[in-house]
């Protein structure tokens, strides 16, 4: 596999101010254990794009040089809210819903975050799996995006990097860039269900603990889940061959990702 032509060594902020989203940041820029850094400028991720407005899509498109756009999003979700704006103007979009609308991570009243974030990873392990594959085929710059862009575009994001050879501490930072963003995130919502309310006859209301834990991004809630999988299964990357990814893509991964 060639290395992108497009990896760079930005230095601005990886945050990104746009008009729309709320939670757009580059994934690059940490540094390995080993040593190495994770190229700026190939995999960014974010909120539902489909808030993305056309001077934001002119942003990404022309400094970003975004070319492909992952949704991982359920299938209720992409019918309801729609893709990302980018979609019409001809970039790809690659649908792996993470979580179906059926499944239902905080039935339980004594679940707690990272509770929810193993029970996603134990039954969408293949989908992880296939979005990591994805990443390693794609040469273009490419965002990738749920709802919030802080939970199933997290998961991806910390197996990325785990993958990568990036410690816990970056992990945990990247994942709790996410704070920030998570007020304006739950303005959003509140505004939206207000305006187009809509719930599954089936859904059981989250419990109460669990959603105030829902809105906060706290590094400790992603870095344990990691250590989960290194203690069950050995490594990340050993955990992802378990769930199907071919043992030649974590390699793929590290000559496309880094430094």
């Amino acid at each position: 596999m060639q290395r992108s032509r497009y990896a760079t060594t930005l230095t601005e902020p990886r945050t990104i101010t746009l008009e729309g989203l709320r939670n757009f940041r580059d994934i690059g820029g940490y540094t390995t254990r080993s040593g190495r850094t994770v190229h700026r400028g190939l995999l960014f991720r974010s909120d539902g794009q489909d808030a993305l407005t056309h001077r934001d899509a002119d942003r990404l498109m022309d400094d970003l040089h975004i070319g492909a756009v992952i949704d991982v999003r359920s299938t209720e979700e992409l019918h309801r809210f729609g893709p990302s704006l980018l979609v019409g103007r001809d970039v790809p979009m690659f649908h792996i819903p993470i979580v179906d609308g059926s499944q239902q991570f905080w039935a339980n009243d004594d679940q707690k975050i990272t509770s929810v974030y193993l029970s996603i990873l134990d039954e969408a392990g293949a989908r992880f799996a296939a979005t990591l594959e994805l990443l390693a085929e794609l040469d273009v710059p490419t965002t990738i995006h749920g709802a919030a862009g802080k939970d199933r575009t997290g998961l991806v994001a910390a197996l990325l990097l785990s993958v990568l050879g990036v410690g816990d501490r970056g992990i945990g930072s990247d994942y709790a860039k996410s704070a920030q963003a998570m007020p304006a995130m739950a303005e959003r919502y509140d505004l939206e269900s207000r305006r187009n309310p809509w719930r599954p006859a089936d859904e059981r209301p989250m419990h109460r603990a669990l959603a105030t834990e829902m809105q906060s991004a706290k590094a400790a809630t992603i870095t344990t889940a990691m250590m989960v999988l290194r203690v069950e299964h050995g490594s990340v990357e050993k955990w992802l061959v378990h769930n199907g990814l071919d043992a030649s893509v974590c390699p793929a991964l590290r000559h496309r990702f880094l430094r």
